[in-house]
């Protein structure tokens, strides 16, 4: 007697239920429903007037003539020279650990290369650096990432391509400087090496400071 009192219980529930929403659904004193006000004609126009978006295009912070000694490797022949500078070029979003530093500046350098004929070998931005007059620490080339070689290529400076065996190029290459001084130091980095004759490349450090033209 029990067990069948609890379900008469349950079922009694569950049509009460059904009950109400059914007659909630076919109520006719629903809550009036009221038109949204329409905006303003300032409000309208603010809606209309899309948000500028920030471009894409860095700006170029100053491009400066230099003058400064060619570099031949006297074991490669390879040859390099800068005669531009790019000073305080602006840092892209891939770059946000270098650009949260207060020490550091990216500097762009315009070079001619001429790669030697003698042996088999080429020449990139990975081979040259820069560091401030005097310093003995140097940076690798940031140009290789194709980010900023896409912020360099949209500012008008595009990057140097690898130069090949016996031929000539030129180009810009980045570098982030730490402690930068008005006259900055270019660094060709010569790697050991041994040639299929068995000649021994020795490992050389060449340097010629690029002192900014006086305007």
């Amino acid at each position: 007697m029990s067990f069948k009192h609890v379900i008469t219980t349950v079922v009694g529930i569950t049509v009460v239920t059904v009950a109400l929403a059914g007659c909630s659904s076919q109520s006719g004193e629903s809550a009036p429903i009221t038109a949204p006000a329409e905006p303003s004609q300032s409000q309208a126009a603010e809606q209309q007037t899309p948000s500028p978006t920030p471009s894409s295009k860095p700006a170029a912070s100053g491009e400066v003539d230099v003058t400064s000694d060619k570099i031949t490797d006297d074991q490669m022949g390879h040859t390099v020279q800068a005669d531009k500078v790019v000073r305080n070029f602006p840092w892209t979003s891939a770059q946000s650990g270098l650009a949260d530093r207060d020490d550091n500046e990216q500097v762009l350098v315009h070079v001619a290369v001429t790669a030697g004929e003698k042996y088999y070998s080429t020449v990139d931005c990975l081979a040259i650096r820069v560091q401030a007059h005097g310093s003995t620490e140097s940076y690798t080339s940031q140009g290789t990432t194709s980010v900023v070689e896409d912020a360099m290529k949209a500012a008008g400076y595009p990057a140097l391509t690898k130069v090949d065996q016996g031929q000539s190029g030129e180009g810009w290459c980045a570098y982030s400087v730490t402690d930068p001084s008005d006259v900055l130091d270019l660094e060709y980095q010569r790697n050991a090496a041994a040639s299929n004759d068995g000649t021994q490349i020795t490992a050389k450090d060449f340097t010629a400071p690029m002192t900014p033209v006086a305007s």
